[in-house]
């Protein structure tokens, strides 16, 4: 599941990374779902972030991230100005 780490936090492979967007998305066309837009937590740096982390494996590295996952297409993830690009 998880393919390594990055900066201390475990990062999931991306045969992981399809299974759950199969998931959700699978869930989000039951319940007619365009898109699913998950907000940052502004308080504890990354704490309760378990949404985005599931959806995009970005978190983990005390900084805000957020997401807009769509039905269809490629998925944003918005993150604090200090995450490193390979994170």
């Amino acid at each position: 599941m998880w393919q390594g780490l990055v900066e201390g936090a475990p990062k999931f492979s991306a045969q992981e990374r399809d299974l759950r967007w199969l998931k959700v998305r699978k869930l989000m066309a039951e319940a007619r779902l365009d898109a699913i837009f998950v907000p940052p937590n502004t308080g504890l740096w990354d704490h309760f972030q378990a949404n985005v982390r599931y959806l995009t494996g970005i978190g983990g590295d005390c900084s805000q991230a957020a997401c807009v996952f769509p039905l269809t297409g490629e998925v944003t993830a918005i993150t604090s100005p200090d995450v490193h690009k390979d994170i």
